[in-house]
């Protein structure tokens, strides 16, 4: 699996195609098992160690960097304001691009200061 991975900028070596393969071994050899194909010590997936994961690579943008990006976003562009406005909005909320375009009217509480954020996945939060 690790040969065949495609290289991207953001490659990790192929772990994560390890990892998946490996649960997905062991979840086929478990419900043989289960349905009596297979006796539970001849379970040859139970051998093979998942590769562990390495550490994440994201970092958080530094104060610095953050006030720079908020100072040419109020500074520049069509619409200063509402580009500042966009940009506080994502650095307070953590919110991903879709649940900032998703954002309507009903979803902002004013008299709570809460926004309903609908995000990827189905997930939400206030």
């Amino acid at each position: 699996m690790q040969a065949n991975v495609v290289a991207r900028r953001n490659n990790r070596g192929g772990r994560s195609a390890a990892e998946h393969l490996v649960a997905a071994l062991r979840c086929l050899y478990r419900r043989a098992v289960a349905d009596g194909y297979l006796d539970a010590a001849d379970n040859p997936a139970l051998k093979v160690d998942k590769p562990r994961r390495l550490p994440s690579t994201r970092r958080t943008i530094g104060d610095a960097r953050l006030a720079q990006i908020n100072e040419v976003a109020a500074s520049t562009g069509d619409d200063p304001a509402l580009d500042a406005l966009v940009i506080r909005l994502h650095t307070e909320t953590a919110c991903r691009r879709g649940g900032a375009l998703g954002l309507r009217l009903k979803d902002l509480d004013t008299d709570q200061c809460l926004i309903f954020l609908r995000e990827k996945g189905g997930t939400s939060r206030r």
